[in-house]
């Protein structure tokens, strides 16, 4: 079933921008704000249109116009409250989007955070649609008094009209696009905790593989990559990072080496399963504990990990929706969800060789 978009309006988006502008003082000493031909180089627009963004500015307090000189910015003590303005209507519904395979049984993390959403949402008595980023005509098309969470997968198309829409309440989970607010795990509390139970174990010297099989979204690889580098240096661990993807040179380490880490850290649990893995079918010389980091994969036995709650940031991204300031929507940010999580060793449940010397 379609429904028709209800797109926000183009002047408005424009009056939005120039508030948040004029509220941080970005037009400095002066306050002098762009000419009526000015914004219209500046947004493509009309000249009708640019005008009456001016004069909705000194309508709503924000601007005066000074006669021969130009519109002005009004000085930080004369602006209207924020929390006086009008403020959006409040969402009746929330589409969860995603490519369809974002939605599939393997992805255990965006299942998570889709349950959390919808648990909450259902709390909160609003409705949730999923709906399929690769399938428009499968969806309906959200109008603007409708939220939008966006699953992060690593096929996602950055050019979906969807993401590059500029629709009021969006928000991405577990990566980071510009122009919407986006949701993450405490990346840096949850290495700090993965760390703590790796001394507890008696490891002294870990090696972090950031690129080896890796499927995230470059935010999360580079906050847990420098959580890394920071949480180790703080607990003066002998470390050392691996950018790359090359799983001889980690192998070789392992089994020639002389002296073989005593832990090797992975972004993400699907490349520490699959290091595990290729580990078995080779001599290893010493006990190296593997470690992950998210807790979703089905088997994990004798992997460390740090357990995601992603319920909790679904849940999050849905109180997020009923922030009702303008402003506040066209000043996006990063969230991250503290405390969404735990170490912890998965049982090593299959029999296998000692392989020590």
């Amino acid at each position: 079933m379609h429904m028709k978009s209800v797109s926000f309006p183009v002047y408005k988006e424009i009056l939005l921008d120039l508030q948040r502008r004029i509220r941080h003082g970005f037009y400095g000493v002066s306050g002098r704000l762009p000419s009526r031909r000015e914004l219209c180089g500046i947004y493509g627009v009309s000249e009708m249109t640019a005008y009456r963004v001016q004069t909705q500015l000194e309508k709503e307090g924000f601007a005066r116009r000074e006669k021969g000189r130009g519109v002005f910015a009004r000085a930080s003590e004369e602006l209207p409250d924020s929390g006086r303005g009008v403020g959006l209507v409040p969402p009746r519904r929330i589409f969860i989007f995603g490519m369809r395979s974002a939605f599939s049984s393997r992805l255990g993390h965006n299942r998570r955070m889709t349950a959390g959403a919808e648990r909450r949402a259902a709390e909160l008595g609003l409705e949730t649609c999923r709906a399929f980023l690769d399938d428009p005509a499968a969806s309906e098309i959200p109008g603007d008094a409708d939220g939008i969470l966006l699953l992060y997968t690593p096929h996602i198309d950055w050019g979906h009209p969807l993401l590059c829409r500029r629709q009021l309440r969006r928000i991405m989970l577990n990566n980071v696009f510009p122009d919407m607010h986006c949701v993450l795990c405490g990346n840096h509390a949850g290495m700090a905790a993965l760390l703590d139970l790796l001394t507890a174990r008696g490891v002294r010297s870990v090696r972090f593989c950031g690129g080896l099989f890796c499927d995230l979204g470059m935010a999360n690889l580079c906050e847990r990559t420098e959580a890394f580098r920071i949480e180790a240096e703080h607990r003066k661990l002998d470390w050392s990072i691996q950018e790359d993807g090359d799983s001889r040179r980690l192998l070789h380490l392992l089994t020639e080496s002389g002296a073989p880490p005593d832990a090797v850290l992975f972004a993400s649990d699907y490349p520490a399963v699959r290091f595990r893995e290729m580990l078995s079918k080779v001599h290893v010389r010493t006990e190296t504990l593997l470690a992950g980091f998210d807790g979703v994969e089905k088997n994990l036995s004798g992997i460390i990990s740090y357990r995601v709650d992603y319920s909790a940031m679904g849940a999050f991204a849905v109180d997020l929706m009923l922030e009702n300031s303008p402003e506040n929507w066209m000043l996006p940010r990063i969230h991250h969800v503290s405390g969404s999580g735990k170490p912890i060793e998965f049982a090593n449940n299959r029999k296998r060789k000692d392989r020590k010397e």
